[in-house]
This record gives structure tokens, C-alpha cells and sequence, in this order.
């Protein structure tokens, strides 16, 4: 039943993209294809037949059928549509195949052997940019990922901000030390910009990087989410030309959290600014390979006798209260990676049954990341920046 329904479902998957406009481009590859997939589906079985379209491995008019229903996946990375793109174009310049248009090649199934699948070409590895601390890049496997967006969330003072500050300045590392060789861009809309603890924390990069640190480093004050949305439309234009590689928000949620009013209609109008602001910077991340870091705050999580739960559904703490992001669900799916912050107070020297002082650790975990586990480590803040804590 599975493999008799599959060219139904396929026209279904290919008819839902088109009206929601995705790949669009890609709508007369899948037309074409749809008349392989009965032939498909009589040489292969259910399994075999969805492997080889989801893993792009077909040669030929098969790889065709392949890019098309990859492409239409929903929710499918942009970057996994981009590189089966190419693999599908490089597949097909290379292809010896004499076979005359509107015929269907003789295929022959089953002689696949695993030695096989490295011989097809690989995307290319996503370049990282290092915290600047082996233990923290080892978190992250590598550091954080261009071509995405990534938030850091965590309430008010925990280290958001140093975070930000840190990566600022670590994108200007050569690629040899885990940077990015380039400029960086700051958008804060919390005020006032913290340039004393930049300029404290740029003396310890001098020795790595030739020139002046806080040259590369552009900082613009953002008051609005309009006033955002007007800056990425226009980011296009300078980011080549100034060598723009890391772009940080700092933060995301001071721009909506007194802009809209809690009424349906204001909440659908602020969804609506979220994934026009999330489309932009994805799309700029991709197409210039940026590394996007965006800042969030944080809330209390309220219950109600009836088990009401207003925020996200999974319940984070920090300094002894649940709390939750800043900003709903519909933020949460614009992001790709979310980093969050925690702090928990620790009692120190006591004697006698007296508490002398109250010491703060801080932590940071993987809430959610596509090549991610849920891991976490300790981290500190010092002088010289933010260094992980292996206990």
C-alpha cells in the first residue's frame, strides 16, 4: 500500500509547495519526474524507493525525482535544497547516457554497495566560529555555525552580552585560530552599549589579529522592529563591501516587548514581523555566509491551578525560577540553534551554621540545534572573557 500511494502523495507534496511557495522553481522538475514515479514504484520497494529520494544517491532521471521530492520536503533546510541542486546538475553534466527524450533509461536496482556512497560528492563542511575557548567549541562541536541563526537566551546578567561581545571580536581570528577573518556587525537596542568592557576585552585579542580590533567592529543602534527590518533590507549593500561576517542582535526581545499590545490582532501582526525579520537574516546568512547570533531574554513561567502554562511548553531555570524565552513559539521556530543561559546562587564559607556569602555559577546548555545533543556546561567570566569549566 505504501509503494502504490507513494506518486499520490507526491503530487499532493508537490501541489502544497507550489501554493505555499516553496521551491517553485524547482515545480517543473517535479512535473517531469511525476511520470517516472510509476515506474519508480513497480522497480523498487517502499523503502528502497524513499532512501533513494531522500538521500539523492539515483543517477540519472531517478536523482531528478529525487531533487524534486527533497525539495518540497516541508521544513527542509534551504542549504540541503541548494547543495542536491548542484549534486543534481554535476550528476547530470557527467551522465554518458544516449537516451532519446520522453524515453526511460534501462536502470538497474539492487547492485548498490556501501563503498558506493562515498563516491558521490559531499556538501561541503559549514565553516564555524570559535567562542575562543576549546571547551565551549567543544560544546558547540566546532562553534557557532554560519549560514543559521543562533540565539542565546538567559536572563539579565548572566552574559548574554559578553557572549556577544566576545564573538565580535573573535570573527576578526584568522580561520587557522577558528575565526572568520572579517568584520563584524553589532545591532543592540539595549541601552547603553557596553564599549568600556569592548575595548577591556579587545587588548587580549591584539596579539592574533594585525590591526585594531574595534576597527572592524560595526555597531548600530536599533529602536524598533521596523527601524530592524529597514537595516536588513539595506545590509545587502555594505556587507561585501566591508567584509561583514557575523551579524549580532543584542536583543531581540527589547524590540517587541513594549511595541505590540496582547490582543489577537497585535500578536498576529508581531508573528508576522518575526518571520519577516527571520526570512531576512536567513536569507542573508546563506547567500553571504554570515553567522547570525541573536539575543533573547527570558520569563517567568506562570501555572494556574489548572495547569496552565504560558509560555513555551518545556520549563527552564535559572537563579530558582522556572522560566521560559522571551517572545512565544512563533520566535522559537525562526531560530535555528537556542543557547540558554542559567545561573544558580551556591552557598560558600559557612562556619558555625552562618552563611558568609552566596557565590553565582553560571551554565549554559543546547536547548534545541539540528546537529546538537542536549548538552550543557558550566562556563565563568573573566577579565579575559568567557572560559567553559570542566568539573
Amino acid at each position: 500500500m505504501q509503494t502504490r500511494h507513494f506518486p499520490l502523495a507526491f503530487l499532493i507534496r508537490t501541489t502544497l509547495a507550489s501554493h505555499l511557495g516553496y521551491c517553485t522553481s524547482r515545480m517543473n522538475c517535479a512535473l517531469t519526474s511525476l511520470a517516472i514515479s510509476s515506474f519508480m514504484t513497480s522497480r523498487l520497494s517502499g523503502a528502497n524507493y524513499l532512501f533513494l529520494c531522500f538521500t539523492g544517491l539515483a543517477s540519472g532521471f531517478t536523482l531528478s525525482l529525487c531533487t524534486a521530492i527533497s525539495g518540497l520536503v516541508l521544513g527542509m533546510s534551504s542549504t540541503f535544497q541548494a547543495n542536491t541542486s548542484m549534486l543534481r546538475e554535476r550528476q547530470l553534466s557527467n551522465s554518458d547516457m544516449t537516451a532519446k527524450p520522453n524515453t526511460i533509461p534501462n536502470f538497474q536496482f539492487g547492485e548498490m554497495k556501501p563503498e558506493d556512497l562515498l563516491r558521490h560528492p559531499l556538501p561541503a563542511q559549514t565553516p564555524k566560529l570559535t567562542l575562543n575557548c576549546p571547551l565551549l567549541d567543544g560544546l558547540l562541536r566546532g562553534g557557532i555555525p554560519c549560514g543559521s541563526i543562533t540565539e542565546i537566551t538567559a536572563e539579565s546578567g548572566v552574559g548574554k552580552t559578553q557572549f556577544s561581545i566576545q564573538l565580535l571580536l573573535a570573527a576578526q581570528l584568522p580561520a587557522t585560530r577558528g575565526g572568520l577573518s572579517a568584520s563584524s556587525l553589532c545591532l543592540h537596542s539595549e541601552f547603553p552599549f557596553p564599549f568600556r568592557r569592548l575595548q577591556q576585552l579587545s587588548v587580549f585579542y591584539q596579539s592574533h589579529i594585525p590591526n585594531n580590533p574595534l576597527d572592524r567592529i560595526f555597531i548600530q543602534p536599533v529602536n524598533s522592529p521596523d527601524h530592524l527590518l529597514d537595516l536588513l533590507s539595506r545590509l545587502e549593500s555594505i556587507v561585501s563591501r566591508l567584509n561583514i561576517r557575523l551579524i549580532v542582535i543584542d536583543s531581540i526581545a527589547a524590540l517587541f516587548r513594549s511595541e505590540f499590545d496582547n490582543t489577537p490582532l497585535e500578536l498576529k501582526r508581531r508573528s508576522s514581523m518575526f518571520f519577516k525579520i527571520a526570512s531576512k537574516l536567513k536569507s542573508q546568512a546563506q547567500k553571504f555566509g554570515l553567522a547570525v547570533v541573536v539575543t533573547n531574554q527570558v520569563v517567568d513561567v506562570i501555572e494556574s491551578s489548572g495547569n496552565l502554562r504560558i509560555g513555551n511548553s518545556g520549563f527552564l531555570f535559572s537563579s530558582g525560577r522556572r522560566v521560559c524565552p522571551a517572545l512565544g513559539l512563533s520566535w522559537a521556530n525562526c531560530v535555528n540553534i537556542r543557547l540558554f543561559l542559567w545561573r544558580e546562587e551556591e552557598r560558600v564559607d559557612v562556619e558555625g551554621g552562618e552563611i558568609r556569602s552566596m557565590q553565582a555559577r553560571r551554565f549554559i546548555r543546547v536547548v534545541f540545534a539540528p546537529h546538537l545533543p542536549d548538552c550543557s556546561c558550566e562556563f565563568v567570566i573573566k577579565r579575559e572573557g568567557i572560559f567553559g569549566v570542566d568539573r
